[in-house]
């Protein structure tokens, strides 16, 4: 049994964006929250305990190199997820007014779309979108326990079986005094198919569909330009991350590798995730195109089999989502996974 928010029954308006809300709300980041003096506290607090945290296991994971490379990629594993973190959010704060409009302009839109029929198809995508972005917080929200419980569920075997509890954590509170220490003794100082009554309203019908092609092709060149640097940074990341907990799958045993499964798991949604945004809007643009021709264009005057041929020849030029190197697309997903696979074949070689 879903959830109702997971189901077509929830209410339209609170479906939209419901997820990112919720998870940015909660940090206080959401673009549309209203910026008081506590949220602005709180959401401050957020960064620097997530940018404290980066700079934790990076430098854990480095100094441990070489002399525990386990440890080391146990540690450098979520290091990149939690930079592309820290990333993601800046940039959200740093476009909140652009975002708060792109938001304001989605509703806006699909709000006008208020026909039975686009009702249901709004209650099917609006649905869709939901359940995969749930899907991503979902395994997020396991990463982030199964991390935390691990070190618990260790210790308690180890106790059980009367073994010495490990005590490690990014935060060793003696580390710094061990080494100023060791310094000192060694002295040394990383168109339905509705039949209008006129050629006019005919005409009609097509410029809203122009103008609202046109409204969509913008906002997406508007979304590209403030996901840039988030988008690409998480395409270049998501293959050494995915890698790196591949290798770390192969390096340990027992119940410690459900963290690594559930990790690559959501680093595995999140991709496919973009990816499946970025070819589902180059498809639905060059779809346009098919139902045009696929239409009874021939049966009406010259005027309107102009004006959808212009139509036509828009739609062949694909509205796609604008990355520097490459768009997000399924294709592109299949080239980092096989990126992935020779950075894992080359790190056995190595290990």
């Amino acid at each position: 049994m879903l959830p109702r928010f997971l189901t077509k029954n929830y209410p339209l308006d609170k479906h939209l964006f419901l997820i990112p809300r919720f998870a940015l709300s909660l940090i206080g980041y959401y673009p549309e929250s209203e910026r008081t003096t506590k949220v602005q506290l709180w959401s401050f607090f957020n960064i620097v305990i997530l940018g404290y945290g980066c700079y934790a296991e990076f430098y854990y994971g480095i100094h441990y190199l070489s002399i525990d490379i386990p440890s080391a990629l146990d540690a450098l594993c979520p290091v990149a997820s939690s930079i592309m973190s820290f990333l993601k959010i800046f940039f959200i704060w740093w476009y909140r007014e652009e975002y708060k409009f792109l938001i304001e302009k989605v509703r806006y839109l699909t709000a006008q779309q208020n026909s039975s029929g686009k009702v249901q198809m709004k209650k099917r995508y609006f649905t869709l979108a939901t359940r995969l972005n749930a899907l991503v917080l979902f395994f997020g929200f396991c990463t982030s326990t199964s991390y935390t419980l691990r070190p618990i569920v260790t210790n308690t075997f180890l106790y059980l079986k009367g073994q010495p509890i490990i005590y490690e954590t990014p935060f060793k509170m003696m580390q710094a005094i061990q080494q100023d220490l060791q310094s000192i003794l060694t002295d040394n100082g990383t168109k339905n198919n509705c039949r209008y009554d006129s050629e006019e309203k005919v005409c009609a019908a097509l410029e809203d569909i122009i103008e609202r092609h046109n409204e969509v092709a913008e906002l997406t060149d508007k979304f590209s330009l403030i996901m840039v640097e988030i988008t690409l940074c998480h395409f270049i990341t998501s293959s050494i991350i995915i890698a790196t907990s591949v290798v770390d799958l192969l390096l340990f045993s027992g119940y410690g590798i459900i963290v690594y499964v559930v990790y690559t798991c959501a680093v595995l949604t999140e991709i496919f995730l973009y990816c499946l945004g970025g070819n589902t809007v180059m498809d639905s643009s060059e779809d346009l195109a098919t139902k045009a021709y696929s239409s009874e264009w021939y049966t009406h005057s010259v005027k309107i089999q102009k004006i959808v041929l212009l139509i036509m020849v828009r739609s062949q030029r694909a509205i796609i989502i604008k990355v520097p190197f490459f768009a997000p697309s399924l294709p592109a997903l299949t080239a980092i996974l096989r990126f992935t696979g020779s950075v894992i074949a080359l790190a056995k070689s190595v290990i």
